[in-house]
């Protein structure tokens, strides 16, 4: 796997509009961040978290992970659609591991709007 926590890590992944301007700074092929080990992203977060106060129960690097699964779930974006997108190796799998570990789950509006679209006899 040379040095990839899995054979999904390695991904293309289509960058947000408001990041592309960032991007066109990096190397246009390779490895985005070559040689940059989760252990040392995880220690850093924590460090800076600490330095900016930020003690909120639960805010861990993952955060950022669960935020946008979260985001596709709630928008309606299919569990399949997201695995591939976020790495996990089974994109269809049985398990539920992207939603049913990372996301708060659907919203109210979205509860509601669900209900509204049940036509009783």
């Amino acid at each position: 796997m040379g040095g990839k926590k899995t054979d999904a890590a390695e991904r293309l992944v289509p960058a947000h509009p408001v990041l592309e301007e960032v991007f066109r700074e990096l190397p246009g092929a390779g490895p985005l961040f070559p040689g940059l080990k989760v252990g040392a992203v995880t220690t850093r977060f924590a460090r800076v978290r600490k330095q900016l106060s930020l003690d909120r129960p639960g805010l861990v690097f993952h955060s950022s992970r669960k935020w946008f699964i979260t985001q596709c779930e709630r928008t309606g974006v299919p569990e399949h659609w997201t695995a591939s997108l976020v790495g996990h190796k089974s994109a269809r799998s049985e398990n539920g591991i992207t939603y049913g570990i990372y996301s708060a789950g659907i919203s109210d509006e979205q509860k509601r709007s669900i209900v509204d679209q049940i036509r009783l006899p």
